[in-house]
């Protein structure tokens, strides 16, 4: 919140999103479900996906993809923890099946 880097981990969790069926799964064994798209552009720079997933056992959660139309690169975004006091954020880049 104030800046500061904790710290960084690095995990090698692949996460499969099939948005024609609303499922998601993640290589850990969690399931999800797509209850909610929303779908916003800046045309000639980036078109961003926000994804509300219901994941089983843990809840409603939120993730983000954009495109960056410049260099044609997609990059997945989510953060949680906050009511814990300490935001975890991860960031990946996406390869498009």
């Amino acid at each position: 919140m104030d800046g500061t880097v904790v710290g960084i981990n690095e995990m090698a969790i692949t996460t499969t999103i099939d948005f024609k069926n609303s499922k998601i799964k993640s290589s850990t064994g969690s399931i999800g479900k797509i209850i909610e798209k929303f779908y916003l552009s800046n045309p000639n720079k980036y078109e961003e996906n926000i994804i509300i997933i219901d994941w089983k056992d843990w809840g409603k959660y939120s993730t983000t993809i954009i495109h960056d139309l410049k260099t044609d690169e997609y990059w997945n975004s989510k953060s949680s923890g906050m009511t814990r006091g300490t935001i975890y954020s991860s960031f990946s880049k996406c390869i498009p099946l």
